[in-house]
């Protein structure tokens, strides 16, 4: 069995990017495809192509209040997303864009065809 990145919603330009840089990688180890394609999606959000300008707007299409609820609220999130940002609260916006994109992302099992 191995696992395979699939793209479940194609309506955010920045995921459908990333998907496709990174749809044809598979792994039988489920752990380290999740970590590397989360690491991939926050490092690639980092790159000067994205002005926060562009990220908060992920963040306004995705809702305010739900992204507040969902990421802020949620102490685990808030954590992540502090650590996600080395402590700087004045880049929370790349958080929560990092966890909006993430969800854009499923991860597949497949079996191996024998011939």
């Amino acid at each position: 069995m191995y696992y395979k990145i699939i793209l479940n919603n194609k309506a955010n330009n920045i995921a459908q990017t990333i998907y496709q840089k990174i749809k044809d990688i598979r792994s039988e180890n489920r752990d380290w495809l999740v970590n590397s394609t989360n690491g991939y999606i926050f490092n690639h959000l980092e790159l000067p192509l994205y002005e926060k300008e562009y990220l908060e707007k992920i963040i306004y299409d995705y809702g305010i209040q739900k992204a507040i609820e969902k990421f802020i609220l949620n102490k685990k999130c808030y954590d992540n997303i502090i650590n996600l940002v080395d402590n700087d609260e004045t880049k929370i916006y790349l958080g929560l864009a990092y966890y909006i994109i993430s969800e854009y992302f499923e991860y597949m099992s497949f079996e191996y065809m024998s011939a």
